[in-house]
């Protein structure tokens, strides 16, 4: 769903040249916006910390072994061309 809505944005010049860094930034403020992680009253501690860790891979650039996210971002990447 995602490289035919970039490629449909390419067409019609409306996809900024930083959308990945842009996707990225939304991918880790989205869940710390949307839950407060800090509430002890919901989340145990370990929740909490693995909540935020998810956060910080979807919004970090991996380096050395490519996350799952970031080896799907390079294919679109190639396939947008």
């Amino acid at each position: 769903m995602l490289l035919p809505t970039l490629q449909l944005l390419r067409e019609h010049g409306l996809l900024r040249a930083d959308w990945r860094a842009y996707l990225k930034s939304a991918l880790f403020c989205c869940p710390l916006l949307t839950m407060n992680l800090a509430d002890s009253s919901r989340f145990p501690p370990e929740i909490s910390l693995l909540g935020l860790a998810m956060a910080v891979e979807m919004g970090a650039e991996s380096a050395g072994e490519r996350s799952l996210l970031d080896q799907t971002l390079d294919d679109i990447e190639q396939a947008l061309g």
